[in-house]
């Protein structure tokens, strides 16, 4: 008898052990499933007036990647870039890098690599906006207006999935959609559209759009928007945007405040163009 008592503690304990590992697995995995609507409305509700209106400083970090196959050609671009912007002061400091790489495997080899780099604050100098870069002596004025860069322009970047997009139906959309606690979600969509049909004469093209958000204190913290074209099941092209959103405070100055301290700075153009 007691051999069987102990026998049924130890499948307790076991019974137990394993419950607290399954549970510590699902916190691991990204808390707890929700329903599209309810992601939708955590999207909505970060890009709202509301909450954009509410941030002052903060900093964002940028990547672009675009890549693209034509016959035996591959041309890859990639952009980043971080901006910090100081709301009370209306500085705001931008770096910005790019990198072209062009490959060939036909008959006629290609293997080139571009790259390009700018950095330089932006602010106003005698009520109008310039671009300073203090170390190489450079200076633009700006059509652009400082408030441009404010939360406010830059958080246009971020978009709910469309409607179009919604009413993809099938094995065309997966989600995974979890909350992770108040304010705080894990959501990523992914739509598959076929744009042609593939038959005797033609190939099959379709496009994979994916959005994927993190949200931090009922805030975007993280974006990545995608779309992969492919034709007969090879990548063809690839347009990606990457976005990392810090709220903190900012603190910059202008390293020139006046138009006479700009003397001996030459007028340069900061726009990569490659």
């Amino acid at each position: 008898m007691e051999k069987v008592k102990t026998k049924s503690r130890i499948m307790t304990a076991l019974f137990a052990t394993l419950v607290l590992v399954f549970a510590l697995i699902l916190s691991a995995c990204g808390g707890e499933p929700i329903e599209r609507q309810k992601a939708l409305d955590a999207i909505n509700a970060a890009i709202s007036t509301e909450v954009v209106e509410s941030v002052g400083d903060y900093e964002v970090s940028m990547t672009m990647t675009m890549k693209q196959k034509q016959d035996a050609m591959t041309t890859t671009m990639k952009q980043t870039a971080t901006l910090r912007y100081d709301a009370d002061n209306s500085v705001a400091y931008q770096t910005m890098k790019a990198d072209v790489l062009m490959k060939s495997t036909g008959a006629t080899k290609i293997d080139s690599t571009t790259k390009a780099s700018t950095e330089y604050y932006v602010g106003n100098i005698e009520g109008s906006t310039y671009q300073v870069n203090e170390k190489n002596k450079a200076y633009a004025q700006s059509s652009t207006s400082i408030a441009y860069l404010a939360y406010e322009s830059t958080i246009i970047t971020v978009s709910a999935p469309t409607q179009d997009e919604l009413e993809v139906e099938g094995d065309g959309v997966k989600m995974n959609l979890t909350q992770n606690g108040e304010g705080s979600y894990d959501l990523r969509f992914e739509f598959t559209i076929v744009t042609q049909q593939a038959t005797e004469t033609q190939k099959e093209e379709k496009t994979v759009t994916v959005k994927e958000y993190k949200i931090r204190d009922n805030k975007i913290s993280e974006y990545t928007a995608s779309d992969t074209k492919y034709v007969d099941g090879e990548l063809e092209s690839l347009q990606e945007l990457h976005f990392e959103f810090k709220y903190k405070d900012v603190e910059l100055q202008m390293p020139v405040t006046t138009l006479t301290e700009l003397e001996g700075y030459t007028e340069q153009d900061f726009d990569i163009n490659l």
